[in-house]
């Protein structure tokens, strides 16, 4: 072997030629070559149960039979053996086996212990607990100790419960509000509500309205005395996305931005001559009543001016853009007139009208000015 693997040869060739003398060699030993399988006589079969009644194991069977043992322990295991067969976990539970099951519970025994008393898995008897639950025959002493309300969606047929569904839903209540109407999960509502076929225009009837001022005022002096969100949402019936979205709207009509100071040309002279004279953005601050935020911006401006940076806008050309937008006129004439960019014309005639309380801000109307 050695001898063989020392000659130079391709390396391809040397390993093919080292597998085969391995063959040989293995050919020669005591093992014999495997053979086909083959069919169980009715005789070997009574010898396997024989050995085994002896206390034989399955090695030493398979030596007397010229098979292996794990064929041997395999047929043993399969067909020969006398123990009684496992209870299927997949097999149904009988009217009986229910019966036994609701009684237990009644009197308070575990799962555990029925499932051992039924020959079940446990797994088995809570799936089977969870659904005997619904039925209306079933006294709630049997599922008390779980300390849950029974559901009344399992008491009614299912022409009744999506009836019912659709119509707290078309009352303006939320799939959460009819769960706890109906005492159960919100999750088989929500699939209930799922199967049950409704269009686009059903499916978001009451939320595709928009809140009225009684329902507006009361978001606000509820938010006010503290109310919580999904408290405020289950009053009106509304979603917590509502009221939210409320609350926010409220807080931008209401916001009254301070108005920045301009920088006039005098100080800006005596920003630049303190800043050449070695000040910092606090000293240069403190001494012009400004922010050192702000400082630095104006130094930047001054020291790198862009000569695209708009103007500012003047209280008459404000009033001149509502006034021409009202009139119906586009974006992009009123931006060619004033000489101004067109998206910056949008942002500024937006942020006006949020600004006066106006409700046609958000976006601004297509119709009348986005082309």
């Amino acid at each position: 072997m050695l001898q063989l693997l020392c000659v130079r040869r391709p390396r391809v060739l040397l390993l093919e030629c080292a597998w085969t003398r391995c063959l040989q060699i293995r050919g020669q030993g005591g093992t014999p070559p495997p053979k086909h399988l083959r069919f169980w006589a009715e005789h070997e079969d009574g010898i396997v149960l024989q050995r085994r009644k002896e206390g034989a194991d399955f090695s030493s069977i398979a030596t007397v039979l010229d098979r292996t043992a794990d064929s041997v322990r395999a047929r043993y295991g399969r067909f020969l053996d006398s123990k009684p067969p496992r209870i299927n976990s997949e097999q149904a539970l009988t009217q009986h086996q229910d019966e036994v099951i609701i009684q237990r519970m009644c009197e308070g025994v575990a799962t555990r212990l029925i499932a051992k008393e039924l020959h079940r898995s446990v797994s088995q008897v809570r799936n089977r607990c969870s659904v005997l639950q619904f039925r209306p025959d079933v006294p709630e002493a049997a599922f008390a100790r779980y300390s849950r309300p029974r559901s009344k969606l399992g008491a009614l047929d299912r022409p009744e419960a999506e009836a019912l569904i659709e119509r707290r839903y078309g009352e303006g209540k939320t799939l959460k509000a009819i769960a706890s109407e109906l005492q159960c999960n919100a999750t088989t509502v929500w699939r209930w509500f799922s199967s049950m076929g409704l269009s686009r225009k059903q499916r978001t009837g009451f939320e595709g309205k928009g809140l009225s001022d009684p329902e507006i005022q009361t978001i606000l002096r509820r938010r006010s005395e503290g109310w919580t969100y999904p408290a405020i949402a289950s009053e009106l019936g509304r979603t917590m996305g509502s009221v939210r979205y409320c609350l926010r709207r409220q807080r931008i009509l209401e916001f009254t931005r301070k108005p920045r100071r301009a920088f006039t040309p005098d100080e800006d002279q005596e920003l630049l001559k303190l800043h050449r004279g070695g000040n910092t953005h606090s000293e240069t601050g403190k001494l012009l009543g400004r922010a050192p935020s702000v400082v630095g911006r104006r130094l930047k401006q001054l020291e790198n001016p862009r000569l695209s940076d708009p103007p500012r806008w003047t209280t008459e050309e404000v009033e001149d853009l509502v006034t021409q937008y009202d009139r119906g006129v586009p974006i992009r004439v009123i931006a060619a007139a004033l000489e101004r960019d067109c998206e910056l014309v949008k942002a500024k005639l937006q942020l006006t009208l949020v600004r006066r309380g106006r409700t046609d801000w958000s976006p601004v109307n297509p119709a009348r000015g986005a082309s």
